[in-house]
């Protein structure tokens, strides 16, 4: 196996290197590349490995718990991945999510790998504002000055956050590059019209950074003005520090306020059948499921906050609300409500057309490639 084409890409989300990562792993494998991704559970058959497997890529298990501090689990993490390192001499390596940019890149460093490329897909919990001054944050910061030094290209999914990285880790402007989020397949989630019914829906993980309890709230506070006015919600529970409990979600299920769907594969029908898309996040790199509801051509509302702030122009493809605030969303909620179906139908199709100019997995991929490869 020649060296030069064997390409890491590292995760600590198995089904991410599918639905944010697959368009470009697959234009990577058929430029001849040996791609092989790390992430837990690649020895579990499910779609998504199988999808990997038809792709041609090799599936690597790492043992990597979320954002979770292990040290039993993470010394064994970094053990097996230097022995992947020893198996296949990687001349390319690509992480995303804390635990792989930190743990890959010191290995990288230890075996001099020649390329390294980090995406930042956001802060993550660590860096929310409750956070930034505690012990686990400061020694964060202190691995990540030493990694993000070394890296070859380090990809920012926002304009805020690579301001902040060039401040807080002093890294030089020929090492950063600005992409517009993961991008979005525009022909996959292809444009609905939007259906009769309104009918507001969340896609996220289940964790209180997302603002899922934000809507939950407002959720109930419109049902008992609007009746008639349906709400779902889709996600899954995490095992992590940052995790909505069960019994709050259900709830409200049980209290008639949303449908709770669970966790879904393909949510495209899901989105079609909603006709405004809800994300209360508190900050994001890119939110993917934003992305994909403005292709599908829904109105938008999210936070004004860097990552969600970028995918709406304010009362035009959508309405920004204060992030934690319930009167906001609630604010923004019953002006949705309230715009008769021709503007609503207007605010989705320019959410259509912003996702088509600037958010095309396409055009995203393209300028990611150039990076990897300029100084080949």
């Amino acid at each position: 196996m020649v060296k030069e084409k064997n390409f890491f890409i590292v995760s600590s989300v198995a089904e991410s290197l599918v639905l944010f990562r697959g368009e470009l792993i697959q234009e990577l494998v058929s430029r001849g590349f040996n791609i092989q991704v790390l992430a837990p559970n690649l020895n579990r058959k499910n779609s998504y490995t199988d999808k990997l497997n038809a792709w041609g890529v090799r599936l690597l298990n790492l043992p990597i718990v979320g954002a979770k501090i292990s040290l039993l689990r993470d010394i064994y993490a970094i053990f097996v991945m230097i022995i992947y390192f020893l198996r296949f001499n990687p001349h390319y390596v690509l992480s995303y999510n804390l635990k792989p940019v930190l743990l890959s890149n010191l290995i990288c460093w230890i075996f001099k790998t020649k390329k390294r490329f980090i995406i930042i897909t956001g802060l993550g919990y660590f860096f929310l504002d409750h956070k930034i001054n505690s012990i686990a944050t400061r020694i964060i910061k202190i691995f990540y000055n030493f990694t993000l030094k070394r890296a070859s290209k380090i990809f920012f999914q926002n304009q805020d956050d690579m301001n902040l990285f060039k401040k807080m880790f002093k890294i030089p402007s020929n090492k950063t590059v600005l992409t517009n989020g993961s991008g979005v397949n525009i022909d996959y989630f292809k444009s609905k019209s939007l259906p009769k019914e309104k009918r507001f829906l969340m896609i996220a993980r289940l964790i209180k950074a997302k603002g899922v309890k934000e809507y939950l709230l407002s959720a109930q506070i419109i049902k008992k003005k609007y009746p008639f006015i349906n709400f779902n919600l889709v996600g899954f529970f995490e095992n992590n520090i940052d995790s909505i409990n069960k019994d709050f979600v259900e709830s409200f299920v049980n209290e008639g306020v949303l449908n709770f769907l669970g966790k879904l594969e393909d949510v495209r029908d899901e989105i079609s059948n909603s006709s405004i898309f809800v994300l209360p996040s508190y900050r994001e790199g890119m939110p993917r499921t934003v992305l994909e509801a403005m292709s599908v051509g829904r109105p938008i509302i999210t936070s004004n906050v860097p990552g969600c702030k970028d995918t709406v122009k304010d009362g035009v493809n959508g309405f920004l609300i204060e992030p934690k605030s319930i009167q906001s969303l609630v604010h923004a909620m019953e002006k949705m409500i309230n715009l008769d179906d021709v503007a609503l139908s207007n605010m989705g199709k320019q959410s259509r057309l912003i996702a088509e100019q600037k958010y095309d997995v396409n055009k995203v991929n393209k300028n990611i490639l150039s990076n990897f490869f300029n100084n080949d």
